[in-house]
């Protein structure tokens, strides 16, 4: 049974359907992982406002791409 590397839910709790990549779609990343829920896929992959930005802009700031 899948548990979740962020929130620890099993596969009974919450759904593993969309594809979760290690690093974003955006930064060229092909590499999926499998063990990230679906809600926290969501989670990390979403575009924030202004205040709070999206991992991927985060990441390319820290790796100055």
């Amino acid at each position: 049974m899948k548990k979740c590397i962020w929130c620890l839910k099993k596969e009974d709790e919450v759904s593993f359907k969309k594809e979760s990549h290690i690093m974003p779609q955006n930064l060229g990343s092909k590499e999926i992982c499998t063990d990230v829920c679906d809600p926290c896929n969501e989670y990390f992959g979403e575009k924030t406002g202004r205040l709070k930005p999206s991992i991927d802009i985060a990441l390319k700031e820290m790796l100055v791409l």
